[in-house]
């Protein structure tokens, strides 16, 4: 019906007969009731319930409800099929659902939801599911925790969406990144070692004298391939090596020399640069725990240094040239979150390579500037004539550039005439 202002007016009307003696109906009763409110609020509630749905049905979302108390879990068709499992296949339980989770994710998601439920709030997951035939899915859900009169947890409610094509395409470009990381990393990796290289091939080229070199090559070392870097150059197998030590600090190269004297060279070691030295293999030890230095056979006052030192990790390289090893390279490092890798292994071997073609080539020229010395000294004459009014004075010199000995000679004799 209508109102007198022409709004719509839904009424409801209950009507009930008054009977007479014989039970005849002489008269009714008749009751009307304004529910105009609650038949819109109905409407209402089912306009809701129906645009929930279809919102549902487009995004592809399952919806459930679980009672904590009787740990009763109520869910959808659509959320079961998001678990791989047929309409009414879900069993309801809180423990059946942490099962379907996939097991790397399960104490994650479990953590998740119990800590919401302590704290009485909503929640966000992301997480891979196993079907039955063994496929796995991932899952976005959002819940929110329900609440008694008390404010206690008594469940959850919430929606579930499949996002495993998304997570798809996120993982591909994550591993793609993840390559390209790589990729540059290596490709700087690879930039360093060449400009290490190339600083040791100029610090080698630079270098006057075989003492000379030992000293540029460990300062060239220092800090990029350790803390500590030391070089031993032994001319016989079982001789004292000479040593050079660098640190970026100048009071731990002095320490160094103490240390030098308190354990001094034994070249019959069984460890350590003297083994490198005779066995021509290197040494390679990324971490120096104490259980690594006893299994080397360590005495306790050297642990105690490595200890007072700070020294992670270490690795020794033989300095080899045609077969021959002339000594041996040492490094160090004591700075935290960084140890020794295989890669910084090649590269100390690839620097101890030219190291030793440099110091070798350096020994070859002295021994034949000495070889030259000694002929050129054999050649002179004891003594040189006396002669009247004549000095003399006799000077070797090569007329070929780079000769070390000639084809050229001299001689001094006189003539008929006093000449």
């Amino acid at each position: 019906m209508l109102t007198r202002a022409g709004q719509p007016l839904r009424v409801r009307v209950a009507r009930e007969p008054i009977r007479g003696v014989a039970g005849t109906a002489v008269a009714t009763v008749e009751v009307s009731e304004d529910v105009t409110a609650a038949h819109v609020a109905e409407q209402h509630a089912g306009d809701l319930a129906l645009r929930l749905q279809v919102a549902l049905d487009a995004g592809g979302l399952g919806t459930w409800r679980w009672d904590r108390t009787m740990d009763l879990t109520e869910c959808d068709d659509r959320l079961a099929a998001l678990f791989g499992l047929l309409p009414g296949g879900f069993s309801g339980t809180w423990t059946r659902w942490a099962e379907l989770v996939h097991p790397d994710d399960r104490d994650e998601v479990v953590g998740a939801v119990e800590q919401a439920l302590q704290d009485t709030s909503t929640f966000r997951l992301r997480h891979r599911v196993v079907w039955p035939d063994g496929s796995v899915h991932w899952l976005e859900s959002s819940g929110r925790v329900l609440v008694d009169g008390d404010g206690q947890a008594t469940g959850t409610v919430g929606c579930a969406l499949d996002v495993t094509d998304r997570m798809d395409v996120e993982l591909a470009a994550r591993q793609t990144a993840a390559a390209a990381t790589e990729a540059a990393a290596r490709e700087r990796l690879h930039r360093e070692r060449l400009e290490f290289l190339t600083k040791i091939n100029d610090v080698l080229g630079d270098a006057s004298d075989r003492r000379d070199i030992m000293r540029r090559v460990t300062k060239a070392a220092v800090p990029r391939l350790g803390d500590w870097c030391s070089i031993f150059v032994v001319d016989e197998p079982d001789a004292a090596p000479e040593v050079e030590v660098a640190h970026v600090d100048p009071v731990m190269v002095a320490y160094a020399g103490e240390l030098a004297e308190r354990f001094p060279y034994d070249p019959a070691a069984r460890r350590g640069v003297a083994a490198v030295i005779r066995s021509g293999r290197p040494e390679f030890h990324p971490d120096l725990t104490p259980e690594v230095l006893v299994g080397l056979g360590a005495e306790p006052e050297v642990l105690q240094v490595v200890r007072d030192l700070g020294l992670r990790s270490s690795m020794a390289v033989p300095l080899t040239k045609r077969g021959r090893t002339i000594g041996a390279m040492q490094f160090v490092l004591a700075s935290p979150g960084r140890t020794y890798t295989d890669e910084d292994l090649a590269l100390a071997q690839a620097a101890a390579g030219r190291i030793a073609s440099s110091l070798e080539n350096r020994r070859l020229s002295d021994h034949q500037r000495l070889i030259a010395q000694t002929l050129q000294r054999s050649l002179l004459p004891e003594s040189l004539p006396d002669i009247a009014g004549v000095g003399l004075a006799v000077r070797y010199w090569a007329a070929g550039e780079g000769t070390e000995v000639g084809g050229d000679f001299y001689d001094v004799f006189g003539l008929d005439g006093g000449r």
